[in-house]
């Protein structure tokens, strides 16, 4: 009988402590989404997001739920601004497929910026957006694809598209930037395609 008891107590107890450290953890989410939105505070708060959210699904799909909306309710001048970055970037870091289409709409914008070479253009460190569509990957292709073959979108624009497919660096986007090779009347676009495709078939193993 006391063997008994003593089991129901520990359970619990443990029951107890579980629920205390699930509000807990749930508390320490909340305050680092709140502190990501303050410019003073949203670098340390973007590492602390990404450290929980990596090891926890539910707080994974907490951010999932919302940092799309925060990316795109950012103000003007996004660029500069640290909390639109730190969004896009934990968005890519966590492979948020939910952020893609307003990942796609930022394409659209003039969301990248600062002192810049031509290889870091290249491999997209001055874009954000394009970026973080880069480390989400597979999901990401085909509405990126759409962007690079939609002729009413600017030069500009679709050349993002191409770099976003470049940079993924996979079989699948490979055959999109390819794909749209078949029709790209664009003469820049097509030298820029043909030359990152060489890049990737040189650089495969034989």
């Amino acid at each position: 009988m006391r063997s008994t008891k003593l089991t129901v107590l520990l359970i619990v107890l443990s029951a107890n402590l579980d629920s205390r450290a699930l509000a807990q953890f749930a508390n320490e989410v909340q305050t680092s989404l709140a502190q990501l939105q303050d410019k003073t505070t949203c670098d340390e708060a973007y590492g602390r997001l990404k450290a929980l959210a990596q090891g926890n699904p539910e707080a994974r799909k907490y951010l999932a739920e919302r940092l799309p909306n925060m990316i795109g309710q950012a103000s003007p001048a996004k660029w500069f601004n640290p909390v639109w970055r730190n969004s896009v970037h934990l968005a890519g870091d966590l492979k948020i497929s939910e952020a893609i289409p307003i990942l796609i709409a930022e394409l659209d914008s003039d969301t990248y910026g600062g002192p810049s070479t031509m290889t870091s253009r290249d491999r997209l460190d001055d874009d954000p957006p394009g970026k973080a569509l880069v480390q989400i990957g597979g999901a990401a292709i085909e509405p990126v694809r759409s962007v690079l073959e939609d002729k009413e979108k600017s030069q500009q624009t679709r050349m993002r598209a191409a770099l976003v497919l470049y940079n993924m660096n996979s079989p699948e986007a490979d055959a999109a930037l390819a794909h749209d090779l078949q029709t790209e009347q664009d003469q820049r676009l097509r030298l820029a395609i043909e030359t990152r495709l060489k890049r990737h078939s040189n650089s495969s193993p034989h």
